[in-house]
């Protein structure tokens, strides 16, 4: 939010905004998600259509709960081990 508009708006009413920092790749799930799906597709050196959407079926299918847990670890969450 513009400065001007935080002290018009923000501050009367007591409210405190704090700022978002940079995207970092380094914290997104996601990206750690999709680097293992890139990874996994780009080994089956798919040449074909088909070949293309199986190797990106069984890339999906090898994402696993331990990845996820992993991911989330690694992105400062709170995780549980069972």
């Amino acid at each position: 939010m513009h400065q001007p508009l935080r002290a018009i708006i923000c501050l009367p009413l007591c409210i405190r905004l704090l700022d978002l920092p940079p995207y970092s790749p380094d914290f997104s799930l996601i990206e750690e998600c999709w680097s293992k799906v890139k990874t996994c597709v780009r080994a089956k050196a798919a040449r074909t259509l088909e070949a293309l959407e199986q190797a990106i079926t069984e890339a999906l299918a090898a994402i696993t709960s331990q990845d996820a847990h992993g991911w989330f670890a690694h992105a400062g969450y709170c995780v549980v081990s069972n």
